[in-house]
């Protein structure tokens, strides 16, 4: 009986636990596009363009900061066509280390889907801290665009 208490102790503070530290920080996602709510102060993003094979797919590029200044890029992409598109972000660079890429996604009509690289401590000696991203949507390849820099 006693073990049982304990071992149910421990599985609750393992579960407090856990939930204290992914939010703690960005965490990483890639190679899979993840479902995003909203943004915050951390958050910090470029323009929204659209895809130069369809007006209807939206892209905007994002830096989220922690506070101990270690950050991480994210694509995000909303499709407002009738129809659903497959999306596949090969490849995301930043200026301080962080990358990452999201495997090819059908993205509904409606939906919006996040590609996340993984967390990296920025640099800030550098004079631009930035991220820019690449994104193919049926099999259609868009330019490396949409940068997006961040108060380091």
């Amino acid at each position: 009986m006693h073990i049982r208490r304990a071992l149910q102790g421990f599985a609750a503070a393992t579960s407090v636990a856990t939930v204290s530290l992914l939010g703690a920080s960005p965490a990483s996602a890639y190679p899979t596009w993840q479902t995003v709510g909203s943004t915050n102060s951390n958050w910090h993003c470029g323009t929204t363009i659209h895809h130069p094979a369809s007006n209807n797919v939206n892209m905007r590029m994002c830096i989220v900061m922690n506070a101990s200044k270690e950050a991480q890029a994210v694509l995000v992409v909303v499709n407002h066509a009738s129809v659903a598109v497959k999306i596949e972000a090969p490849g995301i660079y930043t200026t301080w280390g962080a990358g990452g890429y999201c495997n090819e996604y059908p993205l509904a009509p409606g939906a919006q889907r996040a590609c996340f690289t993984n967390t990296w401590p920025l640099d800030c000696s550098q004079d631009t801290t930035y991220a820019v991203e690449y994104l193919k949507m049926n099999g259609i390849s868009g330019p490396v665009s949409n940068r997006v820099t961040t108060p380091c």
